[in-house]
């Protein structure tokens, strides 16, 4: 009888598996969490009432287009005319300024500054820098509103005051 001993490797364990989720994966559990609830709760309340799934379809088709066109307005007009504001007001330079005319300049600022973050960095990158900017933003809102109030006292209203400044103070240290 022939010695059939050859020599096979010992079986190793298993490398562990990764338990992390990256930005790709955290991002469609979150619009999947947040579409999935608003077509699965919606829908039934929409099917109760329409009576026929082709209308909750068309209903939503409209209400998904009028939220985007909604959202692409908001964008294109919201930031220029705070540019063009600022301008007036000689925080900026004058030539974005638009006197009963859209702020053409500010648009094109505007325009020129979104595209040269875009095309300049990576996506990681590029949300680093918007959640900054509406961070320094949100700031900036709070620090003028509570001058405003302590300058001009009781005069100036402000819902929710002081316990809002607070809470919002309290929350940066």
């Amino acid at each position: 009888m022939a010695d059939d001993t050859t020599d096979v490797p010992a079986p190793t364990a298993p490398a562990p598996a990764s338990r992390s989720l990256g930005f790709v994966s955290t991002t469609a559990l979150v619009v999947a969490n947040m579409v999935g609830t608003g077509i699965f709760t919606t829908s039934v309340f929409l099917l109760a009432d329409l009576k026929s799934p082709w209308q909750v379809l068309g209903v939503s088709l409209v209400g998904g287009v009028l939220a985007a066109l909604g959202a692409l307005s908001y964008g294109a007009t919201a930031g220029p005319r705070v540019c063009a504001r600022m301008a007036e007001d000689r925080y900026l330079p004058a030539c974005l300024t638009a006197r009963n005319a859209p702020p053409v300049n500010a648009i094109l600022l505007q325009s020129v500054l979104a595209l040269t973050l875009l095309w300049s960095s990576t996506f990681d990158l590029l949300l680093t820098y918007i959640g900054f900017t509406l961070g320094l933003s949100a700031a900036a809102t709070v620090v003028g509103l509570i001058r405003v109030r302590l300058r001009e006292g009781s005069q100036f209203r402000v819902p929710g005051w002081p316990c809002l400044g607070r809470s919002w103070s309290q929350r940066w240290r």
